[in-house]
């Protein structure tokens, strides 16, 4: 059949028509149906064409494109999805095409076309096809042969007789979470995108609510239900004052989908176990507990689980991992040895296979195809998606309507059917792509500063500071490494300057007379929270000692005087720091630089005084010894 049509010119050979250029214009595919091939009859393809040049293209031609090489095998599959148009096969139909008159600067424009089921071969065991569309167009400057959009498709025809199988689809949660020292999101704006119903986490919470019961396994990142939570119960920004309403719905629409799926606790942060597990083990411990909490506050039962982005985690990781915890890694990477999930050190592991498809129709197509090919195995394969994926505005419900066949069972993560012996295979270049030491002591150094804070502050204790310190080094940190250090660093700084309220004032200048005395100082508390804050001198000049203040509480916006006690060796002047200090004896607040005079004037004036004294009381004594003392005058006359 495909020769014939070859041969009649309704099909041309993809070479050069389907050569590729960068493209110009950009076709994306919004419906196939039916989306398994019929025994006969018609096939509706539905695309949308967009320009997103500046420039005007006009007499857009755009027609079908089929390939004639059946794919029987997930190996066909995954080479075909990495090949170009014209390497996998596809041919243009000249006899099906639409033609679009013009298309202005950033617009777009629907279209859609009916292709024969003749085009395609008999079968008589499950085999995938390509379909999709090819679209010819110009400018004013530029016009030629070479198609300036493509896009395709994957259509899988059956045999009569079907044999069931089934997958386990798992849905990441994750993202970017970053903010500042008050937990409010660092960057408002692309929050309010996602968490919006069109944004891509908005999506991804409808994909779960349309999801039939027990169908899908959610890898959750706890951070981001845990910062919708507190957005929702903050105020209004001005800049983005729909926030607080758009995460509180989503929350909402979050946690009801999610109590019908199964739900994996990929740790608060999304923790980067391969690096933390090298560098600081008790970061991963201090993230499952975080997350342990909101999901209980979440009401979410959950399981502990690790699933690196990049498929594959070292041996040496389990063992820092909770017990009981569910791996899922790349079955391609990590040397899969026939069972999609095994039993490694306590420890569930599931083998993987990666989605290549960027839409939600074309992961409809994707799975289907796949599962058609494993028809009859008792394995259930696992299936993962990009750990940022978007299903975009198709929707949710049509996606799984299309995968309730007969034959097709979507289910949980599967339990182990053996245990492994062989390790699991970690190459070189993902011990290269671990984070380093940078971004462990950036977590370090915010851990350290939330630690001071709260041991200075008198309000309930709370672990948000230990949240933020596990954003550096999340697998998602991988992804710009110097904007993720950049960001912590400037957290670590916000929290230190949460305390620069707190300062010390002094009295007018001090001098020891006699090479000791008394300093009066203020402690001044300047935050809107209470502060319990003790005083040290530090950088002292040799020579002189000042006694430290133990902690005092302080409301907020109070002050108070405190004593210390100076002793001096000699007459000079000498300098120290008086410190602010917690209940730790870490420094917090402003120091006050202090400058102290000790001389002996006291001693001088004593001498002096005694000196007087002593010629005072001389002086008094010489006149009654002259009175007492004085001899008798003889009597006259005799």
């Amino acid at each position: 059949m495909v020769a014939a049509l070859m041969a009649s010119g309704i099909l041309i050979p993809a070479t050069p028509a389907l050569a590729d250029p960068a493209p110009a214009l950009e076709i994306e595919l919004v419906g196939l149906n039916p989306a398994v091939m019929p025994a006969s009859g018609q096939i509706t393809v539905a695309y949308r064409v967009t320009n997103p040049t500046k420039d005007l293209w006009e007499d857009i031609n755009v027609y079908a494109t089929v390939s004639a090489t059946p794919l029987r095998t997930p190996r066909d599959i995954a080479a075909a999805y990495s090949a170009t148009d014209g390497e996998a096969g596809l041919q243009v139909v000249t006899t099906i095409s639409a033609t679009i008159d013009s298309l202005e600067a950033e617009g777009s424009a629907p279209f859609s076309f009916q292709v024969p089921r003749e085009l395609f071969g008999k079968v008589s065991a499950p085999a995938s096809y390509w379909i999709g569309a090819a679209a010819f167009g110009g400018t004013s400057t530029s016009r030629d042969d070479i198609a300036d959009a493509r896009g395709r498709a994957l259509i899988t025809a059956l045999p009569k007789t079907t044999r069931p199988t089934s997958i386990a689809l798992t849905m990441p949660v994750r993202g970017v979470v970053r903010t500042h020292a008050d937990g409010t999101p660092l960057k408002p704006a692309a929050w309010t995108n996602d968490f919006a119903e069109s944004g891509r986490l908005g999506a991804i919470a409808n994909l779960i609510n349309a999801a039939p019961e027990r169908s899908l396994s959610l890898l959750v990142d706890p951070a981001i239900p845990d910062l919708a939570s507190r957005v929702a119960k903050s105020e209004p920004n001005q800049t983005h004052p729909e926030l607080p309403d758009l995460a509180t719905t989503w929350l909402d629409s979050f946690t009801i989908g999610a109590q019908r799926q199964d739900v994996v606790d990929l740790g608060y942060g999304d923790p980067d176990v391969a690096a933390l597990s090298r560098l600081d083990p008790r970061s991963i411990a201090m993230s499952y507990r975080l997350s342990a909490q909101v999901f209980h506050e979440l009401q979410l039962p959950s399981g502990p689980g690790v699933a690196p982005p990049d498929g594959v985690i070292p041996n040496s990781t389990l063992a820092v991992l909770p017990s009981n915890s569910r791996l899922i890694v790349d079955a391609n990477r990590s040397q899969e040895t026939g069972h999609s999930t095994e039993t490694v050190d306590g420890h569930v592991i599931s083998f993987a296979t990666a989605s290549p498809a960027r839409s939600l129709l074309e992961l409809r197509q994707w799975i289907l195809a796949q599962g058609s090919m494993r028809m009859g195995s008792p394995e259930t394969m696992v299936v993962t998606l990009p750990s940022r994926w978007n299903p975009g505005s198709s929707s949710p419900s049509r996606f799984f309507a299309a995968l309730d066949r007969p034959w097709l069972n979507l289910a949980s993560l599967p339990l182990p059917a053996d245990q492994r012996t062989v390790p699991l295979i970690y190459p070189e270049t993902a011990a290269r792509a671990e984070l380093g030491a940078a971004a462990i002591e950036a977590s370090k150094a915010i851990g350290r500063a939330g630690r001071r804070y709260q041991a200075t502050v008198l309000t309930e204790p709370t672990n948000d500071f230990a949240a933020m310190a596990l954003q550096p080094v999340s697998y998602q940190a991988r992804l710009d490494r110097r904007s993720s250090l950049v960001d912590a660093r400037a957290l670590h700084t916000d929290i230190v300057a949460k305390l620069s309220g707190i300062r010390v004032d002094r009295r007018p200048p001090v001098n020891l007379a006699g090479g000791s005395g008394t300093i009066l100082v203020t402690i001044v508390n300047e935050l809107d929270v209470p502060v319990s804050v003790g005083l040290r001198a530090d950088r002292l000049t040799p020579g002189l000692t000042i006694s430290e203040a133990e902690p005092v509480q302080l409301r907020a916006h109070q002050r108070t005087t405190v004593r210390l006690k100076a002793d001096a060796k000699s007459i000079g002047v000498y300098s120290a720091l008086l410190t602010p200090v917690n209940e730790n004896g870490s420094r917090v607040g402003t120091p006050l630089p202090f400058v102290i005079r000790s001389s002996n004037v006291t001693r001088w004036v004593w001498v002096i005084m005694a000196a007087g004294a002593a010629v005072l009381f001389g002086a008094i004594g010489r006149r009654v010894v002259k009175k007492t003392f004085k001899p008798r005058s003889e009597p006259e006359g005799l």
